[in-house]
């Protein structure tokens, strides 16, 4: 049968209606473009977090910069498809399906290439990425990169949780994560510049000098 990453069912005509946040909560407009307009920029100001060592690494070393840069341009010329699983052998690509058109279309200020970049500089800079969904009526309509930076996964209560650096929960069930590797088993994983450290520290040092 088919699968769905994000458990979205098949939208009725017309276009769905959009959250908006506000301080009673969580209400509803009927327009996508309407919510990104007014919302992205503050939702985004609140997840993100300052860049970080790995963020400061890119930023500053050229030789990082073309790597990250060249893997995520060329990586995000493909196209993401979404199949059906027909049998064990056999594929059915669903071109209209909700998964499809989302990804197509991530949110009203995101174009698919941008997602798609964006995902693979943070794999490649962190080694794990996040992104946001954003519902209506239970319905995924949107989704967002969310800086690594900005999500800490918190095993205090002994439960894994996602929280905002101001620690504010997000559900596990509105984030699409994609987790890294490492040695110790946290989700965290080894960012590739971690490996370079030294070797672009000694290189820092010697520019500045």
């Amino acid at each position: 049968g088919r699968t769905s990453l994000f458990r979205v069912s098949r939208p009725a005509d017309g276009p769905p209606s959009a959250p908006v946040l506000s301080a009673k909560g969580v209400e509803f407009s009927d327009s996508h473009d309407d919510y990104f307009q007014r919302n992205l920029v503050a939702i985004r100001t609140v997840s993100s977090l300052s860049a970080g060592s790995y963020g400061l690494m890119y930023r500053r070393q050229p030789a990082v910069r073309t790597v990250v840069d060249f893997l995520a341009r060329n990586i995000a010329q493909l196209h993401a498809k979404t199949f059906e699983r027909v049998s064990a052998a056999d594929r059915l690509e669903l071109s209209d399906h909700p998964v499809a058109v989302l990804l197509r279309r991530p949110n009203p200020t995101m174009t698919r290439y941008n997602l798609q970049r964006s995902t693979v500089a943070d794999l490649a800079i962190h080694d794990r990425a996040y992104w946001r969904k954003f519902r209506s009526g239970g319905r995924v309509v949107a989704l967002d990169r969310v800086p690594p930076d900005a999500v800490l996964v918190d095993w205090s209560t002994g439960v894994k949780r996602y929280l905002t650096v101001r620690g504010v929960e997000i559900p596990r069930d509105d984030l699409v994560v994609f987790p890294a590797y490492s040695p110790d088993g946290s989700e965290d994983g080894v960012s590739p510049l971690e490996t370079l450290r030294q070797v672009l520290l000694e290189d820092s040092v010697a520019v500045s000098n």
